[in-house]
Formats: C-alpha cells, structure tokens, sequence
C-alpha cells in the first residue's frame, strides 16, 4: 500500500534547494540541498547531469567521446595504452586518428607565408644535474613489430604524402640525418638502399649485395634525369636514364690519377699524371676509344692499333682519310704553329731514329706488311730503304741510279 504521506505531499520546485531528512550515523539528520545540487540530483540522465555540471565536454570513462571545443593537457603526459582489438582498418587507422574537415581562416588576406594544422612546439630540456643527450628528439616513431600471424614486406615507423624540412642546418647538425647503417648480405633484390627512391611498383633485383647508401630506381618507360646536380639553375652533372652522364666542369681524379671506364668489353683505365700526361691503358678492353668528350666527331678519334700504336681513326669496310696538324691562325696575319715530331731522347747513349714507313700493296682479301720507307738517324742521316733503281718515269719521284739520287722528270 503506498505511503500516503508521501502521496500527499506538494511537488517541490525544481532547481531551487531546500532541506532532505535522513539519517546519518544512526542518528536523524537533516540536509541542506542548494538550487545547483537539486538540479544534478534532480537531473533525468547522465547526460542532463554533464550539463548542471557545465561539462558537456566532459570525458566518461569507457564510452567514446565527442569534443567540440579545445582541451588542455597541463603538467602532465598524455599516453596511449593496452591492447585494442577491431575489424581491418587498413588505411583508416585504429590508435590515433584524426578526420579530415574544413579548417576555414577568418582573419589573413593576401599572401601568407607559412601555416601549420598541427604543430609540436619545441620544448625547453632541463636536468637537475649536468646532462649531456648525444640525440634529442621532438617525436620519435618506432616502426611496427609483426605479431601473430603477420608478415610485413616492409615496414616504417613514418609515413606521409609530402614533407618539408624547413629546419636550418648547424654546426655538427645537420636539418636532415639518416644515422643507420645500410643493410647487408641479402639478395641482389632485398639488399635494398639505406636512401632509397624507388616508385611504389617498380622491380628491382640489382643492388649490391654488400650494400648501398643511396640509391635510385626509375620505373620502366621513365625517360628523365636520375639525378641532376645545379647550380644557380645550371646543371653541374647529371645522369639520364639511360646512364649518360653529364659533367658541367672538370673531372679531379683521386690521389692515384686514375679514372676507369668500365664497359662489357672490361676495364680501360685512364692516367692523368701530374705533368699533364694523358695515358690510355693498354688492355685489349681500352682497343676503342671513343667519346665526344676527346673528339670532333665520330669521325676522328684515337684508336688503340696494336701493342705501343695509336691509330687516328677506325678500321672498318669503309674509311676516313685522316690529317694530324698543328694550330692555324684564324684572327690575325702571320704564320701558323709549327709542329715537331720527334724520336725519344736517349740517356748514355744515342736517341732514338724518326721513321716514316707505309703498307705494302697485297693481293684481295690480304693485308699488307708495314715498311719503313724513311730513317732519319740519331746522325742525321736521312736513309730512303726503298728507292727504285731506275726511272719510274712519275714525275717529281725519287729513284736511285748508281748510288746517285735522281727525280724523275
């Protein structure tokens, strides 16, 4: 049966106090309740009671939560912890998430310089005792750990769509570091580059397998620059695609003066000594020479002909006739540069002979034999080995007659 006292009793006013009887410590008592309490007490949900509280942002414990307005975090950390489990959530993300929307500026105008959306200031490090941190980060990323059941094919503790470093570099300190060592001893496809520029896709099974620091991989069909160093918008060097290089200025080889090209055919090393001297390498590997870096054209380069014999030009089915000739002046009157060739001095004994000698004529598909016509001994003497005995009858050639030398009318 219902208390009929209770029943009778008038409604009190909402939110306005007033006295509660109750008992405490066995004893009756009487509580005094203010306007504010009433309206938490009186309030229908957990929901109302936020509100008489003025915390309708107010976090709950176990159930999420919706901000509207900004929070601070004062004197204190802020820590992610325990496990989570939940549906794949790929790309979308599962620890800490952030929901694009339009972040509207009312107040620039004009041109702004820099802007940030999300900023961790640079704090202020102190000890209590005199410390010295060898490396001190803002923000550190440790990439993830597979668990149970999963394989990663390659793993970052950090990933973005575009980056800036804006940071100033600094004695000792640069404004960016990779302070890892490259990886080592894997395959010619897993020993991947410590820097490496790579299009998501792109295949490749050629690295070195005692490691790489920096390394680019272009995609098939891609027909630019792998690397293009300027200066001032000049390129300095520069390799395309299909690995011609591009060098803006001189070539210092090290302390040894020794520059290889290396090509299928082996190693042609290359000797700039330090008298200017420019030696080729006598391998069969450096037999062709070939680069516009040293020529005029693919028609005029030096050839290695044999052991000890530098040809101008290219054997082939078909051949360029040849001219080796000193300086001509061009912009004013007066004599060309006269040009010496000469035998290799001697030391305790004679020099060597200049000699002029040619091909003798064979019959098809034989090659003629090298014939010196002409000795200028360490004398002086000039030696023609070769003279007819009697009038060729070409006019203006030499012939010998009874010891005598005689031209031919």
């Amino acid at each position: 049966m219902a208390d009929q006292t209770l029943a009778s009793l008038t409604a009190a006013t909402p939110s306005t106090g007033g006295l509660l009887y109750g008992t405490q410590s066995g004893a009756d008592r009487k509580f005094t309740l203010s306007a504010a309490g009433a309206a938490l007490a009186e309030a229908a949900n957990a929901a109302a009671q936020r509100t008489a509280l003025g915390l309708d942002t107010a976090a709950l414990l176990g159930v999420a939560n919706n901000f509207t307005a900004a929070q601070t975090i004062s004197g204190a950390a802020l820590t992610l912890s325990g496990d989570q489990s939940a549906p794949a959530w790929t790309t979308t993300g599962i620890r800490l998430m952030g929901s694009a929307g339009t972040l509207t500026d009312t107040t620039s105008a004009g041109t702004v310089a820099t802007a940030y959306t999300n900023r961790m200031t640079g704090n202020t490090i102190a000890a209590t005792n005199a410390t010295t941190f060898t490396n001190y980060v803002t923000s550190y990323h440790n990439s993830p750990t597979a668990g149970t059941n999963v394989t990663f094919g390659q793993r970052w503790g950090l990933g973005t769509d575009l980056m800036l470093v804006n940071g100033n570099g600094a004695a000792s300190q640069p404004a960016l570091a990779l302070t890892g060592t490259p990886f080592t001893g894997g395959s010619a496809t897993t020993t991947k580059p410590l820097f490496s520029i790579e299009p998501t896709g792109t295949t490749s099974t050629g690295w070195a397998t005692t490691g790489t620091m920096f390394g680019v991989n272009a995609a098939s069909g891609f027909g630019g620059n792998l690397v293009d160093f300027q200066s001032n918008g000049v390129t300095r060097f520069k390799v395309d695609s299909t690995g011609v290089t591009t060098i803006g200025s001189s070539v210092i080889a090290g302390s040894g003066n020794v520059l290889n090209l290396v090509s299928a055919f082996g190693t042609c090393p290359i000797v700039i000594g330090g008298g200017g001297s420019f030696v080729v390498g006598a391998t069969v590997s450096c037999g062709n020479l070939y680069t516009t870096g040293l020529t005029l054209g693919a028609d005029l380069f030096l050839n290695r002909k044999g052991a000890a014999q530098l040809q101008l030009g290219y054997d082939g089915a078909g051949v360029i006739d040849q001219l080796f000739t000193a300086a001509s002046r061009i912009t004013s009157d007066g004599v060309g540069a006269n040009l010496t060739i000469a035998a290799g001095n001697g030391r305790g004994g004679a020099g060597g002979e200049l000699r002029l000698s040619h091909y003798t004529t064979a019959g098809a598909a034989t090659i003629g034999t090298l014939t010196t016509a002409l000795r200028l001994t360490t004398t002086g003497a000039i030696i023609l080995a070769s003279l007819p005995t009697s009038d060729p009858g070409v006019s203006g050639q030499l012939y010998k007659s009874a010891g005598v030398v005689m031209q031919s009318a």
